[in-house]
């Protein structure tokens, strides 16, 4: 009989852990992949106590993903949401697999009492088909959309209290003085990490101070890359990362990029990924302060494919005549989104066109032609001297023939992520970077992704991802961007 995998990892917890799982389950996968998002987390107890209350219609399970046509219901305020439901059969279900754990976790000796739910997956099992017979002679279909469920029940490791002093000491104004200036000298070059400067070649790195780093002094650094219209300082969860990076010693570094903003639409993923190569060998071999331990880089949005990109092949350093590479130790990609499935479900007659336009000009060899912009203003309306500047510019670029269609036809230079891949496909994309590095891909809750393909096309112990809830494309939820660094600061803590 096959050995059955496990979606979650726990050989790697510091705790020990219990397990229980359910495959092929006929119960409906929404409304319990709801019900288990509900429990994440909790006390086991308490779960218990809650999922009772959902039985008895005294509390109610928040529909946050699913949750079309869902009514609203005030059981559910305190999960900061409006729409609910009393899934009875789901509850029934994680409720058996649950006692199943509890029994697992006292056979391995641990307190059925401390028990938390350190990890539950919901995870959607092949539709069946099944028939209706009706009065005369009739037969509807009959679908149902069953799952698989698994569980990891842990007890909480102690935490060792800190040590109190008797008598606290007393300081002066002088000494008080001076532990303020202390301090905001230590979160100054948090606050700083801002400024940086486009860049030509590693030579200019060495001239000119064209950027400034959270602390220097750190010796591992992350390089994160911005997406498609961005630049530095836009992505809002950066600040939280900064702080999170700071505590395990790493330095967040930002880059502006020739493609950053407008440049997009007359550049390449190729060029992203030599500029990057240029910025990291120049932090690798600077005199002051190099970097002298791991070195990951993280992209968002378009920035995932600039990651995939640089890590795709060998880079050498440009001042060897040998066969040495530029190393990095693992890549990050929050957002790993199609472009090309976000054109398609976005159509219209003037995009539709602008394809076809460049379809016919690559068919005839004129990649570095631009489209057709007779369209565009050629300066912003002005009402009392406001308007919208050179938004237009940023948002609406030009575009040569190859970028248009590399970011929004299919097999172009940017089509890593698309929805419609095949295993075969999925591989081929992914795997020349990851036999390079390890990888973890962060998918946002209301951001489309597909997951549970790229870990099954994707087998090994380097490919890693993580769903987090409540986020969207940029993570502007405050508790998502606290998921998102938790999960940046495990896969470097475990993985890197």
């Amino acid at each position: 009989m096959r050995q059955a995998r496990y979606a979650f990892d726990d050989t790697k917890l510091p705790e020990k852990t219990a397990k229980s799982r359910g495959a092929y389950l006929r119960v409906h996968f929404k409304n319990t992949r709801e019900t288990a998002a509900a429990i994440s987390g909790m006390k086991l107890q308490k779960a218990y106590a809650y999922l009772d209350n959902v039985v008895e219609h005294k509390q109610a399970i928040p529909f946050r993903r699913f949750n079309g046509g869902v009514g609203r219901t005030p059981q559910v305020n305190d999960f900061k949401t409006t729409q609910g439901r009393w899934p009875v059969k789901s509850v029934k279900f994680l409720l058996g697999l649950l006692k199943n754990a509890e029994a697992n976790a006292e056979a391995s000796g641990l307190d059925a009492e401390a028990l938390v739910i350190r990890n539950i997956v919901v995870q959607q099992a092949p539709t069946t088909y099944r028939r209706t017979y009706r009065a005369h002679g009739r037969i509807n279909p009959y679908r149902s959309s069953p799952c698989h469920i698994e569980i990891h029940l842990s007890e909480p490791v102690e935490q060792v209290p800190k040590a109190v002093t008797a008598v606290p000491q007393r300081l002066n104004k002088r000494q008080l003085a001076k532990k303020r200036v202390a301090a905001a000298r230590a979160i100054a070059p948090a606050q700083s990490y801002y400024n940086y400067s486009l860049h030509v070649r590693v030579e200019s790195f060495q001239q000119i101070r064209l950027h400034k780093q959270t602390n220097p002094h750190h010796p591992n650094k992350l390089v994160f890359v911005p997406g498609l219209t961005d630049t530095i300082g836009v992505v809002p969860y950066l600040p939280k990362l900064a702080a999170v990076l700071d505590g395990v010693s790493y330095s967040l570094v930002q880059i502006v990029k020739s493609s950053d903003l407008g440049g997009f639409g007359t550049s390449s993923l190729e060029g992203d990924a030599q500029e990057l190569a240029q910025l990291i060998e120049h932090i690798k071999t600077r005199t002051n302060n190099p970097c002298t331990g791991k070195l990951l880089i993280m992209g968002h949005s378009t920035g995932c494919q600039d990651v995939m990109t640089l890590l795709s092949q060998d880079r050498l350093l440009s001042n060897e005549t040998g066969d040495e590479c530029i190393r990095v130790d693992g890549g990050i990609c929050q957002a790993p989104v199609s472009d090309r499935d976000y054109f398609t479900a976005h159509a219209t007659s003037q995009s539709t066109q602008q394809l076809q336009e460049c379809r016919e000009k690559i068919a005839n060899n004129q990649l570095s032609a631009l489209l057709d912009r007779s369209g565009a203003k050629h300066k912003p309306e002005s009402l009392r001297g406001r308007g919208k500047g050179n938004s237009e510019a940023v948002l609406n670029p030009a575009f040569t023939a190859y970028r248009f269609g590399s970011l929004n036809d299919s097999n172009g230079d940017d089509d890593f992520f698309s929805n419609d891949f095949s295993d075969d496909q999925i591989r081929q994309a992914i795997m020349p970077a990851l036999s390079r590095a390890p990888l973890l891909f962060l998918m946002g809750e209301q951001d489309e992704f597909v997951p549970t393909r790229w870990s099954e096309a994707l087998e090994g112990q380097r490919f890693y991802t993580e769903y987090i809830l409540g986020a969207n494309h940029k993570v502007d939820n405050a508790e998502a961007q606290d998921q998102v660094c938790g999960a940046v600061l495990k896969f470097i803590q475990t993985s890197v």
